[in-house]
């Protein structure tokens, strides 16, 4: 009977309600925060460690990933940055190699040939005579169109571009003059006084206007042979040399860049000699230590405008210093 001793009797207990009451005295016992973590087996000091560790190794690879990244998108980058910084600067040479080539055609045989132009047509010699100018211009008029090509695809606002680089060839034509002449001054000691006519203006044409297409579009074809070719060869023979024995990539390669400027200028120098354009049945100058430390003073600049601003701006500004002293301003 339910009601027996005259008052109400508790229901039976269950093992779930013992189970549920364990637990709640096993909640209070504990001391803190930390407890329970540890309690649940989900949280404690040691996993704050670790979830640390694991947060700076996703900061880590992050990092690592975003170098990786940039150095892809500089290496892709690079060579399209190449690409089209020669490419502008051959379609702003074209006026220069134009009246160049517009003089030899008048003057004939006769006429003075640059020595730059003259190695870069060397391939040609096993051609007839008659035949080969006609090649050596119809092999220009193809590069220059596929210069054309590339830059109007990559550069826009192409005349302002070649309108920025003659004018950027003039302004360094403008401090080569005091350049040059501080250098002259001061091997001045060592390798004597540079004499007056040396240079460009020294060369004997049948016209004005002949020396002065045959200096200005001959220096174009000295950058594209000194500057452009023979530059980027030594360079990459002196990175895979240093690359062995200098310890640091950037110290090798400014090592190479420097070795392959000098290289280059000193071979613009020297075949501004006699001597040694011989082979090649042209007219030089005799040797002068002066002039020859003058002109390797000159190539270096010309390199370091190549390096810098591009092919085309050395070009203008080759052409224009050697129109300045053809016309006596420098």
């Amino acid at each position: 009977m339910p009601w027996l001793g005259g008052g109400p009797v508790s229901p039976a207990r269950t093992d779930s309600d013992d189970a549920f009451e364990d637990d709640e005295l096993s909640l209070e016992g504990l001391d803190d925060e930390d407890d329970l973590e540890d309690e649940d087996g989900e949280w404690g000091p040691d996993d704050d460690g670790a979830f640390e560790d694991d947060e700076a190794s996703e900061d880590d690879w992050d990092t690592e990933v975003e170098a990786e990244y940039e150095d892809d998108e500089l290496d892709e980058y690079a060579p399209r940055e190449v690409a089209q910084t020669l490419s502008l600067g051959l379609v702003s040479m074209a006026p220069l190699v134009l009246a160049y080539e517009v003089t030899l055609a008048l003057d004939g045989a006769g006429g003075a040939r640059s020595v730059a132009e003259a190695i870069l047509s060397l391939p040609l010699r096993p051609l007839s005579p008659d035949a080969t100018p006609i090649v050596r211009r119809a092999g220009l008029v193809v590069v220059l169109v596929l210069a054309l090509v590339v830059s109007a695809r990559r550069t826009e606002a192409l005349a302002r571009r070649v309108g920025g680089v003659v004018l950027e060839g003039a302004v360094f034509a403008l401090l080569l003059g005091p350049l040059l002449a501080f250098t002259a001054a001061s091997v001045e000691p060592l390798v004597g006084p540079l004499v007056g006519g040396t240079g460009p203006g020294a060369a004997q044409a049948h016209t004005d206007f002949a020396r002065i297409a045959t200096a200005a579009g001959g220096a174009a074809y000295e950058e594209v042979l000194f500057r452009v070719l023979l530059l980027s060869l030594a360079f990459v023979v002196a990175r895979w040399l240093l690359g062995r024995w200098v310890e640091g990539e950037r110290a090798a390669t400014a090592l190479a860049v420097l070795a392959g400027s000098t290289l280059s200028a000193v071979a613009f120098a020297a075949l501004h000699v006699d001597r040694c354009v011989a082979w090649l049945g042209a007219g030089g100058e005799p040797f002068d230590p002066a002039a020859f430390a003058w002109r390797t003073a000159a190539g270096l600049a010309f390199a370091g405008i190549v390096l810098w601003r591009g092919v085309g701006v050395a070009a203008w500004a080759h052409a224009l210093f050697n129109l300045a002293r053809i016309l006596g301003w420098s």
